[in-house]
């Protein structure tokens, strides 16, 4: 049986923190702020692909200016973050990849393939349902990244990434809503 008194901390709540996450951006950890940031600028790159992708597939004008728009506002924010990492001192992931991960049916991964421009090789035999089923797991990756974001901007001791953070999950929060009313409108 462990004591109380032989885990208390005079740190508080902060040492609680610390114990539980063992994330150093509680403590300012430079490495861990520049990992978060490239893991943020790689994910809004890939977002923004599979927005790509999608435009392809929709029917209609309307929500393919719609999705084009959301996919630009994605690629902007990844450029926010990569122009703070270099701010930074970091490194640009140069692994982005030439493939955007989305679920397939069974739940596995799978691809959408991207040319050079980062245009999708959309496939007019995949059916409409099946499309639909990628973006809607395309929009909860995209809701997740949210959540992320918000956890991360909670966990961060720099005003400047935290102010960052906020203004792009005001984003992503109505862009969220804005998914949600194409996929609506296409099911």
């Amino acid at each position: 049986m462990v004591h109380r008194s032989t885990v208390k901390n005079n740190d508080g709540r902060l040492g609680f923190l610390k114990r539980i996450f063992s994330e150093p951006i509680l403590d300012g950890g430079f490495e861990r702020r520049i990992q978060s940031l490239a893991e943020d600028f790689v994910a809004a790159n890939k977002i923004a692909a599979s927005l790509t992708y999608h435009s392809k597939w929709i029917p209609y004008p309307f929500l393919v200016e719609h999705i084009k728009k959301i996919s630009d506002e994605m690629s902007g924010q990844a450029e926010i973050f990569r122009e703070k990492i270099i701010e930074l001192g970091g490194q640009i992931p140069t692994a982005i990849g030439r493939h955007v991960s989305s679920r397939t049916d069974s739940g596995n991964r799978g691809s959408h393939e991207f040319n050079q421009d980062g245009h999708g090789d959309h496939r007019s035999d995949v059916p409409h349902v099946e499309n639909v089923k990628r973006l809607v797991m395309d929009m909860e990756e995209h809701a997740a990244r949210c959540e992320a974001l918000m956890h991360q901007r909670n966990l961060t001791d720099d005003p400047a990434i935290e102010k960052l953070l906020s203004a792009v999950i005001v984003d992503m929060q109505r862009q969220k809503e804005e998914l949600t009313d194409i996929v609506m409108r296409i099911s």
